[in-house]
């Protein structure tokens, strides 16, 4: 360890090696080497999965030096490469040696050979993961700039003006083992870039210029596993199934009026089918097969809250949200895929009346220390802050109660809590009709999480992974990457054994009609 070798130069010429070779004795201590050098042949191909390697970042170095690696060693930093890295890495090897006066190597006493890292069999199909890269992006260009979507399958006219259009993700699976055949995320980038360390020109431009935009290109980001977005009408076949475990037919019908309306005067809301919205259409007679076929909004907010408002029988199934959340879970849709193994995994999570009656508690208290500094008669927030932030808590707290207190019964509390007389109407009027009456889930709620609207937020392979469970009879797979991986001499072969299980409470026969 005396003698490790610094790097002060990387990618020299030809010329460069050839005077410091004839320089030798003038150079004592210097000389050339070749380094291994990660390649990726494929350039951005599957960049998200793969990873990226480079120097051991300064916060994790510490840790890295006590499993014997050494502060000049190149790490994996994400994908595959970060999750795999100690099975990737392999063993250094080492000289020890005699040296002369001048440096010069006069004896080699010992000599530990390298041993190379693992070799990672993924369950990617290469071809596969081509196509989808190329679809991907073609589809997310037609959708922003319109024009002639073109495939052997046909051709779309798309209108295009999508502006925002400028990421995507697609992952494609294997829905009788959870095998990954193909995970693309745009836009990507070349890992090749990280190697040898990227210069700040080029990392700018992998980074959103704007981070606070939800909607801004950012390459570096896996959207198939670690971006969580409203899923939409991808979600309705969870509040199919809720409904059908509950007693509906897949036959019922109702008579689809385009669009629902609820509230009345200046609060009247409309929620409708997308052909409503888009020409004032409807759908008509529809059952489950038909509303599952065409999308109708309308028909799952019937079942998905078990109230018939547009005029025909009641449905035989009454749930609610609580319902449709519980199966959301049920089809793992509040857990990770399996996928966090193998790479980075974050995950969208199911909602709950708890939930949002804890945010807007939040946001409730976050108004009243705002407002309230000065509202009481004995005490100000400066003067006692104890006090001042007891009864915060206090009004808060009417969120977590079952009957929403109205504003006559707010007014009286308020006085209780020697509120000034001229703070009370206003304050009343901003805590019942802005807050109490929303902490707990309304209908509206119920309408929106019943179409995958909302608080619905859900990662691409969480819901590649539960319409999977429905495509194969049931069973919730693990998701995976990593098919095994074999050590340099062929010793160890750790190949994963995936485990799938039958949705516990649900019955295959009632799946039949989702398909």
């Amino acid at each position: 360890t005396k003698y490790q070798p610094v790097t002060i130069a990387q990618n020299i010429s030809e010329e460069t090696i050839a005077e410091i070779k004839e320089m030798a004795m003038e150079l004592p201590g210097v000389s050339v080497s070749n380094e291994p050098v990660r390649s990726y042949p494929n350039g951005n191909l599957a960049s998200h999965v793969l990873g990226y390697v480079g120097k051991i970042p300064s916060s994790k170095e510490q840790s890295y030096l006590e499993k014997g690696y050494s502060k000049s060693d190149i790490v994996g930093l994400s994908g595959v490469e970060v999750k795999y890295e100690e099975k990737l890495h392999g063993k250094d090897g080492y000289k020890k040696v005699k040296v002369d006066a001048v440096g010069n190597i006069t004896d080699e006493l010992e000599v530990v050979e390298p041993v190379s890292g693992d070799t990672l069999y993924l369950t990617l199909d290469k071809d596969l993961q081509e196509i989808t890269e190329k679809a991907l992006e073609k589809a997310i260009k037609a959708a922003k700039y319109g024009g002639v979507y073109e495939s052997e399958y046909g051709n779309i006219s798309v209108s295009g003006g999508a502006k925002n259009a400028a990421s995507g993700a697609i992952i494609v699976v294997d829905v009788k083992t959870g095998e990954t055949l193909a995970s693309a995320s745009y836009p990507n980038f070349d890992p090749n870039l990280f190697v040898s360390g990227i210069s700040s020109e080029d990392y700018k431009k992998l980074i959103p210029e704007n981070k606070n935009d939800l909607l801004a290109p950012a390459p570096l980001l896996n959207l198939v596993t670690q971006g969580a977005f409203q899923p939409g009408s991808t979600f309705k076949m969870i509040t199919g199934m809720a409904a059908l475990e509950h007693g509906l037919s897949p036959n019922y019908t109702i008579m689809d009026p385009g669009v629902i309306w609820l509230g009345s005067g200046s609060g009247k809301k409309s929620y409708g089918d997308s052909v409503w919205n888009s020409g004032r259409g409807n759908h008509g007679a529809t059952d489950l097969y038909k509303a599952l076929q065409e999308s109708c909004n309308i028909y799952f907010f019937t079942i998905g809250t078990g109230e018939n408002r547009v005029g025909s029988n009641q449905p035989s199934a009454k749930i609610g949200p609580k319902e449709v959340m519980d199966y959301a879970k049920l089809f793992g849709l509040d857990e990770h895929t399996g996928l966090i193994d193998d790479i980075e995994e974050s995950k969208g999570t199911v909602p709950s009346e708890e939930k949002k009656i804890e945010s807007m508690k939040a946001m409730l208290k976050s108004y009243l220390n705002r407002t309230m500094k000065n509202s009481f008669t004995d005490i100000t927030k400066d003067s006692n802050s104890e006090e001042f932030k007891a009864r915060i808590e206090e009004i808060a707290n009417w969120c977590d109660e079952e009957k929403v207190p109205n504003k006559p019964t707010v007014i009286e509390r308020l006085k209780k809590l020697k509120v000034k007389e001229d703070d009370l109407e206003p304050l009343a009027d901003e805590i019942v009709y802005t807050y109490l009456n929303f902490a707990r889930w309304t209908i509206s709620d119920a309408f929106n999480l019943s179409i995958g609207q909302g608080e619905n937020a859900y990662t691409p392979a969480q819901m590649v992974r539960y319409i999977s469970a429905i495509a194969n009879g049931g069973y919730l797979n693990k998701l995976y990457l990593v098919q095994k991986s074999i050590s340099a001499d062929y010793s160890e072969v750790d190949i994963k054994e995936q485990k799938s299980e039958k949705i516990k409470f649900v019955d295959s026969n009632n799946l039949k009609d989702l398909v």
